[in-house]
């Protein structure tokens, strides 16, 4: 079979099927998103133009009319993602995101609402040097974090704000809460 036949309008259920309260488990399964640049275009200068997208993937099961039998499919949804400081806007009080880090400072896990407002995926972040991406005059904090952190043994603690590193080169300034 050609997988084209079995997505062609009438044969694929419908979204409020899959999103709705009358889905099962077993008729569509939502799986773990992930964020990649897709290429939309040229710019002036003539380089591709990438923009960020969050793909969540959704395993459904479809009917095959001839053959009357499930067959599943995977429906990639594509979103694309927006700077949280354009219109429309994240309210600041949902600027919210975490992330972890080993004892040495390097990314463990990065929480997908940091992509909004820093612009890197969570798979640019993850191995790299926090320090790398900290505002040069804002590294000595960190030491100074990192004692802390030591010294409170496992209770979480507020922070001076950090100035972190965007994915277009700009500054955000971060309010931080620690623990480990």
């Amino acid at each position: 079979s050609v997988f084209y036949s079995f997505t062609t309008r009438y044969r694929l259920p419908s979204w409020s099927m899959c999103t709705g309260a009358e889905s099962s488990r077993s008729d569509c399964m939502q799986e773990k998103s992930f964020f990649c640049r897709i290429s939309g275009g040229k710019k002036c200068e003539g380089d591709l133009q990438y923009y960020p997208f969050r793909m969540t993937p959704y395993l459904m099961k479809v009917q095959d009319k001839v053959h009357s039998e499930d067959q599943f499919c995977c429906l990639l949804l594509a979103e694309k993602v927006h700077s949280g400081y354009e219109a429309p806007r994240i309210p600041s009080d949902k600027r919210i995101f975490t992330t972890t880090h080993t004892p040495s400072c390097v990314f463990q896990d990065v929480d997908e609402r940091a992509v909004p407002l820093l612009g890197y995926f969570p798979q640019d972040l993850i191995g790299t040097p926090v320090l790398l991406l900290m505002h040069p005059d804002d590294r000595p904090v960190m030491l100074a974090i990192h004692k802390k952190i030591l010294q409170y043994a496992g209770q979480p603690f507020d922070h001076s704000s950090i100035r972190f590193c965007t994915r277009n080169g700009g500054y955000v300034i971060v309010d931080t809460s620690w623990s480990s």
